[in-house]
């Protein structure tokens, strides 16, 4: 086999040394007739004992020293959390505390000279001893494509003599790595014209371990520093738009590759400060036990495919049903989030509506039936309208029964509709938290019209079901049980990672009747094991049971209780500073933990106020310290921030006006920069920050 991706770096001193020893290099010898400093005079290739991921060389039979980081040592996420951090394309990160203060000096690498790896194209005129002088010897230009010629971050100052020393880079250059705008290696066999070409996944099975040490180093420092990064990073490295490749570069080249993109890439949503579109996080619990699934790859069909992950999803749902006051006889399956547990849950409306008609939909379609009957009020989410067109119901036949413009439920309305279908089947959409301000529609009054009229009540309680765990908002969710089906999503304030969510049914026989298949192929069961393929929409199914279960076996009902409650409190205490500031607007009640509100200057034009809160939600999501966008509310745009972060504390949400007030002074100059009644947004003796300025949260 040619030299994988993962030698190459131990080549380089680049990849940490498990267990903190020498590596072993008796078996890997170094090829004659190098020269120190420049590259060897033999053309045959390195000889590596088999696929060992420790193989590194012994030039003049010195050991070369290896770096103990985690992962890369100048790698994007992984680099050691208390370092100066430097990411393959040169760029330096902001510095970390040290884990472990109180270690001994010295401990964090092995004896001897450490390398910096970063990886860049090496064009021919390159000055190896000193770097690259058109760009100077910090490499500060970032690198379009990861994987280009290996280089080093050459060292300038004190360490630039050492860095000349024989011996460190010999090995390297003795196997022919450094090769003027070339990344490759010499004698390579036929069909391996890449340095971590990879014929087939087989090969790569050697780095297993290597690519999930890597995969958990990157992991901790990403978490390590997510509490105080900008939410959104001000510069974005997109995955490279390249073609699908004829040879892969293997897992350690690949995983480092996306690291890299993932870095600059991704917004921290998983962090304390992300207040957008309803998103939790993983807990220390959720996370573990998330990354469990993976290994395990569990089927989670029915008891045949993975008895674990049936029975495991059997105690989950039974968990959930507790923890939100649901009788326990009900059916209820783990879905990927909202959308589809609104899905399975007016599919089990649906067949419940055909057969009150005396059809079987699910065997002989929708022909011939009228349309169903489907009302709501104007709290109604996307997600239920999406279920409602895929389940071929049509979305705009929806009733949306209105009494103002917030969307609240018009009750006499409610009524007058289910009188005229005159006892015919009708399905209601109740809603438990508006994604605008957290309110509810009245469950317990529709729930009484439902029940004298024999209708099916839905209700879609993506987030706000939650209120049902804690007797301060407990009222809000009064009568649940008497529903026919309920809604949750599981990556929202439950915080396990995505995806994840909940549908239940008060007759489980409905739910099986609507997604049960069958196959010679696929077992029976028998009646007593679960097999949950059959109660939703998916019969490939990712064992997500193992995340929730994690968790609720973690906290408990008290620790989710106390979580929620913190949030319910964090969610008045930003309600109560948009009520101090002259220049917010309060634009409803705060019920739960969602603060609708908006920029409104005094005196500003009431018809300009919506084009003034746009610009000012854009500067919000680009500013990066907090992370909320617009809506529109009682014909109003406004913004939602909603509060469901584990991690979320006071410094974080008191950033929220802090950030509206700064950003809102600034868009004022753009939307109107000739009205001159515009109040400073600060105190009188508070200026602004500077637009390039970054208020972190106080820790």
């Amino acid at each position: 086999m040619g030299l994988g991706q993962h030698e190459v770096l131990h080549l380089l001193g680049a990849v940490r040394q498990r267990h903190g020893r020498w590596p072993d290099c008796r078996n890997h010898p170094a090829l004659a007739g190098g020269r120190s400093g420049g590259r060897g005079a033999s053309d045959r290739p390195l000889p590596l004992g088999g696929d060992r991921p420790g193989a590194c060389v012994r030039p003049n039979g010195e050991l070369i020293p290896v770096h103990r980081h985690q992962g890369l040592a100048a790698g994007g996420l992984g680099a050691p959390e208390h370092a100066s951090r430097r990411c393959v394309c040169g760029c330096r990160r902001a510095q970390q505390p040290d884990p472990d203060p109180g270690r001994p000096a010295g401990d964090e690498r092995l004896p001897g000279l450490a390398l910096d790896v970063w990886l860049a194209r090496l064009p021919a005129e390159v000055d190896r001893r000193g770097g690259d002088p058109a760009r100077g010897p910090e490499h500060s230009r970032p690198c379009r494509s990861l994987w280009g010629d290996l280089c080093v971050d050459r060292p300038t100052g004190a360490r630039a003599t050492a860095w000349r020393e024989p011996g460190v880079l010999a090995a390297a250059r003795n196997a022919g790595l450094f090769q003027p705008g070339v990344f490759g290696l010499q004698g390579l066999k036929p069909g391996r014209s890449s340095l971590s070409g990879v014929p087939d996944p087989i090969s790569d099975h050697a780095n297993l371990a290597a690519a999930l040490d890597l995969a958990a180093s990157e992991a901790k420092a990403y978490l390590a520093g997510i509490d105080d990064a900008l939410v959104r990073p001000r510069t974005s490295n997109a995955t490279p738009d390249v073609d699908l490749p004829d040879e892969g570069i293997g897992s350690l080249a690949a995983l480092a590759e996306l690291i890299e993109s993932a870095d600059e890439g991704s917004t921290r949503s998983a962090g304390p400060r992300f207040f957008h579109f309803v998103m939790g996080g993983g807990t220390p619990a959720a996370l573990g036990a998330d990354w469990l699934a993976s290994t395990l790859d569990q089927n989670a069909y029915n008891w045949i495919s993975s008895p674990f992950a049936a029975r495991l999803e059997q105690v989950t749902v039974g968990w959930l049903q507790d923890l939100f006051g649901l009788p326990g006889d009900w059916g209820g399956v783990i879905t990927t989030g909202a959308t589809m547990a609104n899905f399975a849950c007016l599919a089990a409306a649906r067949r419940w509506w055909g057969l009150q008609r005396g059809v079987d939909v699910e065997a002989d379609g929708l022909s011939g039936l009228p349309p169903m009957t489907i009302v709501s009020s104007g709290y109604i989410h996307v997600s239920a309208l999406k279920a409602i067109a895929m389940l071929g119901l049509g979305r705009d036949r929806v009733q949306r029964l209105s009494r103002d413009g917030a969307g609240r439920i018009d009750l006499d309305a409610l009524a007058s509709v289910l009188q005229e279908r005159n006892q015919e089947p009708v399905v209601i959409i109740a809603n438990a938290g508006d994604v605008n301000t957290g309110d509810f529609d009245p469950l317990a009054d529709i729930l009484a019209i439902g029940r004298k009229h024999r209708a099916w009540v839905h209700v879609d309680g993506a987030f706000g079901l939650f209120a049902a765990v804690s007797p301060i908002t407990r009222h809000l969710v009064e009568g649940l049980e008497d529903a026919d089906s309920v809604a949750v999503d599981g990556h929202k304030w439950l915080n396990v990672p995505y995806d994840s969510g909940y549908a239940f049914v008060r007759d489980p026989a409905y739910l099986a009747g609507a997604f049960a298949a069958s196959a010679s192929y696929l077992g029976k069961d028998a009646a007593a094991r679960p097999a949950f393929g059959n109660l939703g929409p998916e019969m490939s199914r990712r064992a997500r049971s193992l995340a929730v279960w994690a968790t609720l076996r973690a906290y408990g009902r008290s620790g989710i209780r106390s979580m929620v409650e913190r949030h319910l409190r964090l969610a008045q205490r930003v309600a109560a500073q948009v009520d101090a500031a002259p220049d917010l607007e309060r634009l409803a009640d705060v019920p739960l933990n969602v603060v609708c509100f908006r920029f409104h200057p005094p005196g500003f034009p009431e018809d300009r106020l919506d084009d003034l809160n746009r610009r000012l939600g854009e500067m919000v999501l680009d500013d990066g310290r907090v992370y909320f966008g617009t809506t529109v509310y009682d014909g109003k745009v406004a913004v939602r921030p909603a509060i469901v972060n584990w991690r979320t504390r006071e410094e974080d949400v008191d950033l929220i006006v802090t950030a509206v007030r700064e950003l809102g002074a600034r868009v004022i100059v753009q939307v109107a920069p000739g009205w001159s009644q515009a109040k400073p947004a600060q105190g009188a003796a508070e200026e602004p920050a500077a637009p390039g300025e970054v208020v972190q949260p106080q820790r």
